[in-house]
């Protein structure tokens, strides 16, 4: 759920993620879901497998590009077989983090500003 751990846990050595959830408190697969797709989203950003265990919820294995190798069904108790490899890639995220995604949102704050400013002079 937060990339900044995520991302503190790869730069500090971590060649695999490993998610233990209990989603006994969700009660919907669709919430369960999302949960997964959230640590999905973490194995794309550091180029990383993800093996999510979760008691109640949806367990997977996840490859670096988040693409689901194996999964369980929404509270189902199986077992789970995949091959994992570890992984040294030092993705974009992982060596600028947040700062890519700050430039974007502050090119697009100065393209409005400027925009806005060009129609009110061409309105006069």
């Amino acid at each position: 759920m937060y990339p900044r751990l995520v991302r503190r846990a790869v730069d500090d050595g971590a060649d695999v993620l490993v998610n233990l959830s209990n989603d006994a408190w969700i009660g919907q697969p669709e919430a369960a879901r999302l949960q997964l797709d959230v640590a999905t989203l973490r194995a794309v950003e550091t180029r990383r497998w993800l093996v999510r265990a979760a008691s109640t919820g949806i367990s997977a294995v996840v490859d670096p590009h988040g693409r689901t190798v194996v999964e369980s069904g929404f509270g189902t108790h199986q077992v789970l077989h995949s091959t994992v490899r570890m992984s040294r890639i030092r993705s974009p995220y992982q060596r600028w983090g947040d700062a890519f995604a700050w430039t974007v949102i502050a090119a697009t704050a100065g393209t409005t500003l400027a925009a806005a400013r060009s129609r009110r002079r061409s309105n006069r």
